[in-house]
């Protein structure tokens, strides 16, 4: 510190203590350039396996690129093939409940007649015959 009436002044005891740290700094400084100047780091065409290596990291995301649209293609084909196949098991779903429904009238028919000729195989195909051509 410095006043124009009084001249140089003492500065605070904490001054001299960044100053120290500062000076510190400096030396590590000094010495990490040094250490730097002495690294010897490669360049790419020193190394010509690392344009080789590039190229087959390029190829190896390439590849899995194309493999994940594949896979999101298959993947895609499969949930129009699942919805496709639960359109069936509901369609088979009510054939078979229509079929039950057939089959109890057949039998309360067969009840109902088992004085006539008319044996209940018979009738099970009549009334399959009118199913079908429904």
């Amino acid at each position: 510190m410095f006043d124009i009436s009084e001249g140089c002044l003492n500065c605070p005891d904490c001054y001299s203590l960044v100053e120290r740290e500062v000076d510190l700094l400096k030396d590590k400084l000094e010495e990490l350039k040094k250490i730097m100047s002495n690294v010897d780091a490669p360049t790419i065409e020193a190394n010509p396996d690392f344009k080789n290596q590039i190229e087959e990291v390029q190829k190896a995301v390439k590849d899995t690129f194309a493999k994940a649209n594949e896979t999101a293609a298959l993947a895609e084909k499969l949930n129009k093939a699942r919805g496709d196949i639960k359109g069936l098991i509901e369609t088979l779903k009510n054939e078979m409940e229509d079929t039950n429904e057939i089959v109890g009238e057949v039998l309360l028919l067969s009840t109902i007649r088992r004085g006539s000729s008319t044996t209940p195989r018979k009738l099970l195909k009549i009334s399959s015959d009118s199913w079908r051509r429904e």
